[in-house]
C-alpha cells in the first residue's frame, strides 16, 4: 500500500468540528445554503448513505435553528406575521423531500446535491 496514510479520527473530527463551528455561525445569522454546506463537510466523512448523512445534517440544522430563535426571540427580531408562511412551507417541503428522496437512488440523491452545492456556491460568489 504504497502512497495510502492511515487515517487519523482525532484529526478528522477536529477538523469536522472546527468546519460545522464556523458553518453554524453561517447558518445562524444568514441560513441559506446551510444545509448544503454542511451535507458537503458530513460527506467528508466516513459516512457512506446519504439518508443517514441527511439525519446528521437535520441535527446540526435543528441546534443552530434553536439557537438563533432564542438569539431573536430575547432581541425582539421575529416578524410574526410571516410565521404562518415559513411553517407552512416548510412542513410541505419537508413532508415532500423525505417522501421523495427515500424513492430515488442514493448516488443520484448525492450527484443532486453536489450540482445544487456547486451552483449555490457559484451564485453567492458571483454576487460578492
Amino acid at each position: 500500500m504504497r502512497g495510502h496514510r492511515k487515517r487519523n479520527p482525532t484529526h478528522a473530527l477536529i477538523f469536522l468540528s472546527v468546519a460545522t463551528f464556523f458553518v453554524s455561525i453561517y447558518g445562524g445569522y444568514f441560513g441559506a445554503g446551510f444545509a448544503i454546506i454542511m451535507l458537503a463537510f458530513l460527506g467528508l466523512t466516513e459516512l457512506t448513505d446519504i439518508h443517514e448523512i441527511n439525519g446528521f445534517k437535520n441535527i446540526a440544522s435543528a441546534s443552530v435553528n434553536i439557537a438563533s430563535t432564542i438569539y431573536l426571540l430575547y432581541f425582539g427580531l421575529i416578524q410574526w406575521s410571516l410565521l404562518p408562511w415559513l411553517l407552512a412551507g416548510n412542513l410541505v417541503g419537508g413532508y415532500l423531500g423525505a417522501t421523495y428522496s427515500s424513492r430515488l437512488p442514493k448516488k443520484l440523491i448525492r450527484s443532486i446535491i453536489v450540482v445544487i452545492g456547486l451552483a449555490v456556491c457559484a451564485i453567492l460568489f458571483a454576487r460578492t
